[in-house]
């Protein structure tokens, strides 16, 4: 009987300002602000919703501008002990729900690996949610984080974790993994074809 240790394979890690859109980059927009924003002091679910929609249907690269990039989000990243290059090592990801959010070890091409337990040696991050531009539909200050498979759609709102500002928030994970077989001992297909799916990437059945 041998018993030996290996470095585990770090998953991918997505993170969002609980404030999707920055109130300073919506004063642009006179029917937005008018229609949805009048009442300053309104923090209801309805006026929230109408500002989804209304900014769904701008084009990708204007809603992507009402957001947060990734320099004002991101002050500071290291993983295993080491730096992160921002433009290498995150990867857009633009939601409905909470704009621009990025995503850390998105390239299933390249396995990042921690060689010890302990947020000395994951990943680390210190965050700007930028408070002060913050919409008065957003309820709380914080971020949202979202643990997931590198191949597979990150979804905030319904997986996420949520992290208060001011703190120092640690989370620590164990992953469990099930590979199903195919035909002939089930439905399950080992191939992906994303015609007609509304996202490119796998889904979870969690």
């Amino acid at each position: 009987m041998q018993l030996r240790f290996e470095p585990a394979p770090f998953p991918a890690v997505t993170v969002c300002n609980l404030n999707a859109f920055k109130a300073s980059s919506l004063k642009q927009y006179e029917d937005i602000q008018q229609g949805d924003l009048k009442d300053r002091g309104a923090i209801t679910t309805k006026t929230r919703e109408n500002l989804i929609f209304s900014v769904a249907e701008m084009p990708r690269e204007t809603r992507q501008q009402l957001s947060y990039t990734l320099d004002e989000f991101v002050l500071r990243c290291s993983f295993n002990s080491e730096d992160c290059d921002l433009k290498r090592d995150f990867q857009i990801h633009l939601d409905p729900e909470f704009g621009n959010c990025y995503t850390f070890n998105f390239n299933d091409s390249v396995e990042l690996k921690n060689s010890r337990a302990g947020p000395m040696y994951g990943l680390r991050l210190l965050l700007n949610v930028n408070q002060s531009d913050y919409l008065p539909t957003t309820e709380a200050a914080g971020i949202r984080l979202v643990v997931h498979e590198q191949n597979q759609e990150p979804f905030p709102d319904t997986f996420g974790y949520s992290a208060p500002t001011g703190f120092v928030s640690s989370f620590g994970l164990k992953t469990k993994v099930l590979h199903r077989l195919d035909a002939p001992y089930g439905k399950c297909s080992d191939t992906f074809r994303p015609e007609g799916y509304i996202y490119a990437e796998h889904y979870s059945l969690e």
